[in-house]
């Protein structure tokens, strides 16, 4: 019956990582997840029945062009589409999300979107902490090598080549047993 159906929808809806949500192009929000508070910090019912253009109130605004431009196409092409951009959460807080849409239906019977936004802050602040120590690494005398917690080499600067003759390509996923012996491959 429809109740044991939407039960079991709910269900499973609850267990994905991001917030699911069905939109129809240039028109209302029709179903977004309780998790979209989770990411937003606005409850589920802000955007039910809400217009695309509610939802692009929050996305940041040196973000909104492309993401339009991008979800636009998407829609008319009848492509699948996953985008990052920004949002400004309840509160003034800035937040990186990924999006995976999918186009659903016709012209004639009115398009409409289905799809995923997951909280990615915590995985760009590590991209941007990446690039940071990169840069750093970039600029030291001394040879460095960075290792996973298997001991596996992720990272070397160039002192690092310069004194062990090894590139970055040779160096990357080896053990870092590599600078206690000769060159041997």
């Amino acid at each position: 019956d429809i109740a044991t159906r939407e039960e079991q929808f709910r269900t499973i809806v609850t267990q994905v990582p991001g917030a699911v949500y069905r939109v129809r192009a240039n028109g209302p929000v029709e179903f977004v997840s309780d998790a979209i508070e989770g990411i937003t910090g606005y409850p589920a019912e802000r955007f039910i029945g809400a217009t695309t253009a509610d939802w692009s109130g929050i996305v940041h605004p040196q973000d909104r062009r492309t993401y339009h431009t991008q979800v636009r196409a998407a829609v008319l092409s009848g492509s699948a589409y996953q985008i990052e951009y920004r949002i400004v959460a309840a509160g003034g807080g800035e937040r990186w999300v990924l999006e995976h849409g999918q186009p659903q239906g016709s012209s004639e019977e009115g398009y409409r979107v289905d799809g995923i936004i997951s909280d990615i802050s915590e995985r760009k602040l590590a991209e941007e902490r990446l690039r940071l120590s990169a840069t750093v690494l970039e600029h030291i005398a001394d040879g460095v090598m960075v290792l996973d917690p298997h001991g596996c080499i992720v990272a070397i600067n160039p002192a690092f080549s310069r004194i062990t003759g090894y590139t970055e390509q040779e160096a990357l996923g080896r053990e870092s047993s590599l600078t206690r012996g000769n060159r041997t491959g």
